[in-house]
């Protein structure tokens, strides 16, 4: 049985297939194209567990972690800067909370203020993050 979700994610695959073969065609890797390729497992894993989480009866919902999670430009060891990625966290995340839905999102992706997809290298981001100041 072919869903909807495979379709999501037979288009993920093939984008990243694009993107693996553009690569290879230049034949360069670097630290900004290491992060967006990294970026595909993370995407692809949160996915996942949002659609498990809801085949359960869980009430999830997926976010995109570099619609939340604001860096520095460093890619492949990029640091949060927390102001900003508090303020993004309460604008995208809190909403979901406060209405009872599991928030799903990657733990090492984040992007620049521009929107260019950063990671930090393998440390999870989000552990670090407070999604809002408390009352």
């Amino acid at each position: 049985m072919f869903t909807q979700f495979h379709s999501v994610l037979e288009a993920d695959f093939d984008a990243l297939d694009e993107l693996l073969r553009g690569i290879a065609a230049v034949g360069e890797l670097t630290p900004r194209t290491t992060d967006h390729v990294a970026a595909y497992g993370e995407l692809l894993s949160s996915k996942i567990v949002t659609a498990a989480f809801s085949a359960r009866g869980l009430d999830a919902a997926l976010v995109d972690s570099r619609d939340c999670v604001v860096t520095d430009g460093a890619h492949t060891r990029a640091v949060p800067i927390f102001d900003q990625t508090n303020e993004q966290l309460a604008l995208k995340v809190k909403p979901l909370v406060d209405r009872g839905r599991v928030p799903v999102m990657g733990g090492f992706i984040g992007s620049t203020r521009s929107g260019v997809t950063t990671t930090s290298g393998g440390a999870d981001l989000t552990f670090l993050l407070r999604l809002w100041e408390p009352d």
